[in-house]
């Protein structure tokens, strides 16, 4: 996941604040907007929501995280704190174990197909409590993405913005890997997401 994939454009305006024309230099996601709007409308963001109110950012380019977390199903699981890129691959060529966890089973494009079914497990209720107590299938996955064949990448935005030389810098690789590992308890990652990339959970 490369910055010409991830580093999305974003344009807001926020009538309360008659900034125009200003860029801002602070971590967002797009998970941040929701967020945003509840307060802007005053209303209550909804539970368990990971995105945080950008309002900060705008008004005064105040920080309102230190890391982003992202990735692509089946590949790299990457995080960044908007100089430092580290890009972590799964441990073998196998890239497993992997699940789908679904309330609603079907892919994008179409509805699971009966072996898939039978193959699906129906997980503890404890597991997501972001599902308020709604049951969650988990149901063995492919995926088309090959991240071993890439391997781990550490990228230094300021001295590489195209990401074209991988660095090793140890420390700055330890602190990425143990608040990505953070970040994934926090958003509750699948125990076997751990696994995969070679992190103890």
């Amino acid at each position: 996941m490369y910055e010409e994939l991830i580093h999305t454009p974003f344009f807001i305006y926020d009538p309360r604040n008659p900034i125009q024309g200003e860029r801002r230099q602070q971590l967002a996601q797009t998970v941040d907007i929701v967020p945003t709007l509840a307060e802007f409308f005053q209303i209550a963001p909804p539970e368990f929501m990971d995105g945080r109110n950008l309002t900060p950012i705008i008004q005064h380019d105040t920080a309102i995280r230190d890391y982003a977390l992202f990735g692509i199903f089946g590949g790299h699981t990457c995080i960044t704190d908007g100089r430092y890129v580290y890009m972590r691959s799964c441990k073998d060529q196998e890239n497993g174990p992997l699940y789908e966890y679904t309330s609603m089973p079907c892919h994008m494009d179409r509805p699971f197909s009966l072996e898939e079914m039978t193959q699906a497990e129906l997980c503890d209720k404890k597991e997501f409590p972001f599902m308020k107590g709604c049951g969650v299938f988990k149901i063995p996955a492919k995926t088309f993405v090959q991240p071993y064949r890439f391997g781990t990448l550490l990228f230094d935005l300021a001295n590489d913005p195209e990401q074209k030389h991988p660095i090793h810098d140890e420390p700055v690789e330890a602190r990425l890997c143990q608040q990505m590992k953070q970040m994934m308890i926090e958003n509750q990652a699948p125990k076997e997401q751990f696994e995969r990339i070679g992190l103890s959970s």
